[in-house]
């Protein structure tokens, strides 16, 4: 009986061994530097910390900001100034430079600020930078948005990439970069684009790509989408979300989870409501998954539930399922005779 437990019990962790995520876990750095922004005569707000600036178009002004160090040693920093986006999360995103702009851009921050510097601070030193920011000599409505990127470019960077996970630890302060012309009331519009198959880190999704082509943020955005087969209302995916937000003038995809199913060749229809305090939008989108397609990112997909490609693991569980089953059938008749 002793022996029959021991079995027993190292099956059971045999087992549970298959079931097992190997999590990677990565700590956060102490940062060893600050950032802090002068703020100028034409500071719209001065109990913010970021820039919000009153300008005229056709402007030039010299804008300033400090780099603390407060380690030992010297560090070099990548600065950048970058147009607000949206990520896929709905989350308004200042950290990267050069990508594509929105159709619906009149004003960019890009093209009014200087090209990404890297600077070298002595250990323990307050190291003040600054840049030039020129205005379009054509007006603008509403916001421009962006920030000022500070890196740290010789923190410990190890990037590990695994299917479904990649971690690089850099570390960067953003100091926000608001202007405006005038106080005009601006009116939230969000246009749904287009929907299609995406794989977003080895998984499967069905994104809208959201625009909202207004020079204005528009918060705290709730989502409810389906998917349904064409001339059906079976739902096929769903997502529910709330608290989304759309920097101005930008797009991204939002992503409906397929829940680690294959994707099924097919004509489709995506039902979309968007709502915020004061707005709502209901869409329609048709989309197509062909079956070159389907069969593509279903190979490539990580941790779909497919019996065919997962029958030698099936196969393992069902085998120790029965010994289990064997070993407690013998517990139970050795324990009878007693």
């Amino acid at each position: 009986m002793k022996k029959l437990s021991i079995m027993f019990s190292f099956l059971i962790l045999l087992m549970a061994s298959f079931f097992t995520t190997n999590l990677t876990t990565a700590q956060a750095a102490n940062l060893s530097y600050t950032v802090s922004a002068d703020h100028p005569d034409n500071q719209i707000d001065s109990n913010i910390s970021y820039y919000d600036l009153k300008v005229k178009p056709g402007d030039s002004q010299k804008l300033t900001f400090h780099i603390n160090n407060t380690d030992s040693k010297e560090h070099k920093y990548l600065i950048s100034i970058n147009r607000a986006g949206t990520n896929m999360n709905g989350v308004v995103d200042y950290s990267k430079h050069g990508a594509d702009a929105d159709p619906s851009v009149k004003a960019d921050i890009e093209k009014m600020v200087p090209e990404p510097k890297t600077v070298t601070v002595p250990a323990d030193t307050n190291k003040a930078e600054s840049f030039e920011l020129n205005v379009p000599k054509k007006e603008f409505s509403g916001i421009a948005l962006g920030g000022v990127q500070i890196k740290l470019l010789d923190s410990a960077q190890n990037p590990t990439n695994k299917k479904g996970v990649t971690i690089n630890n850099q570390y960067a302060y953003v100091i926000g970069l608001q202007l405006q012309e005038n106080s005009e009331k601006i009116k939230s519009n969000i246009k749904l684009n287009y929907a299609k198959t995406k794989q977003i880190n080895y998984q499967n999704y069905i994104v809208a790509n959201l625009q909202n082509d207004q020079p204005m943020i528009i918060n705290k955005i709730k989502a409810d989408a389906k998917v349904t087969k064409e001339g059906s209302s079976e739902t096929v995916y769903k997502l529910e979300k709330d608290g989304l937000d759309m920097a101005p003038n930008s797009n991204f995809d939002l992503p409906v989870s397929t829940n680690n199913t294959p994707l099924k060749s097919g004509n489709y229809t995506l039902h979309l409501k968007l709502s915020t305090s004061e707005k709502t939008w209901n869409f329609t989108k048709n989309f197509t998954i062909t079956t070159t397609k389907a069969k593509q990112m279903n190979k490539t997909a990580v941790g779909e539930t497919n019996t065919k490609e997962n029958w030698p693991m099936l196969a393992v569980v069902a085998f120790l399922i029965l010994i289990i089953a064997a070993l407690l059938a013998i517990i139970i008749k050795s324990k009878n005779k007693k």
